[in-house]
């Protein structure tokens, strides 16, 4: 039996207007007009239900057909009996009576039926929907059973999955630890084998230092020996010389003698010429008396060395190298030795040095007579044939370069600085490019340490809190719970050049610059002022500082200091850009004093921490590898002694191999002399000069492409607080 509940309301609309208007239509007859006009196949049970449940069913059973009912005829004659119409009426009227009767029974008849078959059909439907929810219940249960005996499953399987796991990841960790065990012992090893053969290095490196140390001893044994021969032989010759002016003068002086008694002899033979011939012999003799003498102890000649002959040569590679030179600091000491050797007291010589050195960038700009008088002097130098030695042995020194200072404090603790006093430092294993020529550093030293001015930092170390060699460091120059017993030089290959006794214990001063993001949580600002303008000079630019009181703590050492200086501001509208302390009394200082001892020593701020960070990361990310600036390779070898032309022309290349190091972006180091030269040492520069300063400024041409490499040579020079012998400041803008 179909589904009736299912059909579409307009179906059984549809069945039932049929059966309704065709009483007769059978549930087959039904099946098919609904087939036909909905496309629907509908089993004859379905069709019945719904003419049931509208009241519209036939009995069961094929329809009965009507029995022919018999008419009970009258009796002849009809004519003799006497019957009323009103006796017929009540005939018919009975009749009908009984037919509705039996229509009424036969309609209560088939309803019984019908309300049997739909009880049927209810309690058969009833029965029908409680097996489906028997079966349904039967079918959840199974469903049911078999999810949990797969849950159970998944479940044991899980657990059997999760402890292999376990297991697996007992037995990785196992591995790991044995590979680690394993990794350790050899690293162990490697750490072993790194240390014995560091050691062996080492080992090798002082065997190779001692070698070179005597190697050295001995080539400059053998330069003094040479030096000594050559001021023998010069002696020897200059006493051989002495000699044989001794020997012309006693000859010189027998000659006028035995003239004298010639004339002596003549005089008398001729007494009868007269006086006036006798008075002028006379005469005569005196003159010659006096000029032998003369000649004899030798008259100052004039040299090629005249100063009033030599104006100024003004150059851009000149002032650049002229820059570096004074850090290097070799010109004035040859100058100084040449004069000495040749007996010389021209208070501008020096100039004629560096015109000398500077000779091969300026052959094609200058004129031939002073080219000519240039080289009359450089053939005057090449006579003295001590002189060559002289200038090595200044370059060799000159050249000698300082990788960083130690503080021996009195406490035992070490503090390192680097040679270009950037900052301090926990170890010697400072990055190459904070080296310094020893007399650049020599003078820092002496200005700061002996003359009493401020070191100048430029910045503190650390970046959350100050590192504990800086508090031993300010602590070490406050002369409280420490002091500086000893300074010691280290080379680029840490070896010692130097030890410097710094005497008694006593407070010295330093100014050193902190950046907003540093030591947050490790300091404290106790007052700060209102900003005012500050010009300065030397950049001829302006700034805003305020005065500032400040306390850095450590922490961990559990020590703090207070400081006073002021913070600096490039507008008023931007935040501090940096912040610069010191230990000097602010009675003794003002801040406008102290900004511009800072500014003067590092004026680029922002630049310049973004080159020593960079310099930093590279030296971290090359290590070993990194290269550093050496000379070695300009000093001649022991077998072949250069001529002064030649060492003057290896100073030159010295300078500029130091400009390509120290003063240009990474990258110049291994190119040509030829290369700078058309870049940076051929532009054209001007120099305003005033009372304190020398401002350079650089006429680039068009469509210079260099000009980033320029500005970042300006800045690295002008860190250099370069002064010149007359005392004027370098600054490049």
């Amino acid at each position: 039996m179909g589904v009736i509940y299912k059909l579409k309301p307009e179906i059984k609309d549809f069945i039932l207007a049929q059966k309704s208007d065709n009483p007769t239509l059978s549930c087959r007859k039904l099946t098919n007009l609904v087939l036909d006009n909905f496309k629907i196949e509908l089993s004859k049970s379905s069709i019945n239900m719904i003419i049931k449940e509208a009241g519209l069913s036939a009995p069961i059973g094929r329809t009965p057909k009507k029995k022919k009912q018999r008419i009970a005829m009258p009796r002849l004659p009809i004519l003799l009996e006497d019957t009323s119409a009103k006796e017929a009426e009540a005939a018919r009227q009975a009749e009908k009576e009984k037919w509705q009767k039996l229509a009424e029974e036969e309609r209560r008849r088939q309803e019984e039926i019908r309300q049997t078959e739909e009880e049927k059909t209810r309690k058969a439907e009833e029965a029908r929907l409680a097996q489906e929810a028997k079966q349904k219940a039967e079918a959840e249960a199974a469903r049911r059973s078999e999810e949990e005996k797969l849950k159970a499953e998944a479940e044991a399987k899980a657990e059997a999955e999760k402890r292999a796991k376990e297991e697996a990841e007992k037995e990785a960790l196992r591995k790991k630890e044995d590979a680690q065990k394993e990794a350790l012992r050899k690293q162990e090893e490697e750490r072993s084998a790194k240390e014995a053969a560091e050691k062996a290095r080492l080992a090798q490196e002082e065997i190779e230092r001692k070698a070179k140390e005597a190697t050295e001893k001995l080539r400059l044994e053998k330069l003094e020996e040479e030096q000594k021969r050559q001021e023998e032989e010069l002696k020897k010759s200059e006493e051989e010389k002495l000699k044989a002016a001794a020997e012309a003068t006693k000859k010189a002086e027998e000659e006028r003698k035995a003239k004298e008694e010639a004339e002596k002899e003549a005089l008398r033979k001729k007494e009868e010429e007269g006086l006036a011939k006798e008075a002028e012999e006379k005469a005569r003799k005196p003159e010659e008396e006096q000029a032998v003498p003369a000649q004899a102890e030798g008259v100052k000649v004039a040299t090629a060395f005249d100063a009033e002959i030599f104006p100024q040569i003004e150059n851009t590679g000149i002032i650049l190298l002229k820059a570096a030179d004074t850090i290097i600091g070799a010109s004035q000491r040859i100058a100084a030795v040449i004069k000495s050797r040749l007996g010389l007291s021209d208070g501008n010589f020096n100039s004629v040095i560096e015109d000398l050195i500077y000779l091969p960038l300026l052959k094609e700009k200058i004129a031939q007579p002073l080219l000519n008088k240039l080289s009359a002097c450089l053939k005057e130098i090449e006579n003295v044939k001590v002189m060559n030695l002289d200038i090595l042995r200044i370059m060799t020194l000159s050249l000698q370069e300082v990788r960083c200072l130690r503080f021996i404090l009195s406490d035992g603790e070490n503090v390192y600085l680097d040679g270009q006093m950037y900052s301090v430092w926990s170890s010697p294993h400072i990055p190459y490019d904070f080296v310094s020529p020893i007399h650049n550093l020599k003078k820092y030293i002496n200005k700061y340490f002996n003359e009493g001015q401020p070191l100048v930092l430029f910045n503190a170390p650390g970046y959350d809190m100050p590192s504990a060699e800086f508090f031993s460091f300010l602590s070490a120059f406050e002369a409280q719970s420490s002091s500086i017993n000893n300074m010691v030089l280290y080379g680029n290959k840490f070896n010692e050049l130097e030890v410097i006794p710094m005497g008694a214990a006593k407070k010295r001063f330093f100014i050193f610059g902190v950046w907003p993001w540093q030591f947050i949580e490790c300091r404290k600002v106790k007052s700060i002022g209102q900003f005012r303008p500050l010009h300065l000079e030397a950049q001829n630019s302006d700034c805003y500082i305020a005065d500032i009181e400040m306390a850095l703590s450590h922490p961990r050492l559990g020590k703090q200091i207070s400081l006073s200086g002021c913070a600096v501001k490039t507008s008023l509208s931007e935040k501090t850009r940096l912040v610069i302390l010191s230990n000097i009394p602010p009675g003794d200082k003002s801040s406008e004093a102290l900004a511009v001892t800072y500014l003067d020593h590092w004026p680029n701020l922002d630049e310049a921490f973004q080159d020593f960070s960079h310099k930093i990361e590279l030296s971290t990310y090359a290590a070993n590898s990194q290269r550093f600036f050496s000379a070695e390779k300009l000093n001649p070898q022991l077998d072949h002694v250069l001529s002064v032309e030649e060492l003057l022309r290896n100073y030159l290349l010295a300078l500029d191999a130091y400009v390509r190091w120290y003063l240009l972006p990474v990258g110049y180091a291994d190119k040509e002399l030829a290369l700078i030269k058309e870049r940076f040492y051929d532009l054209e520069a001007q120099s305003t000069k005033s009372n304190e300063n020398c401002a350079v400024n650089f006429v680039l041409p068009p469509e210079y492409a260099f000009g980033k490499d320029l500005g970042y040579l300006c800045h690295r020079i002008n860190e250099k607080e370069i002064a010149f012998p007359d005392g004027l400041k370098l600054y490049f803008k």
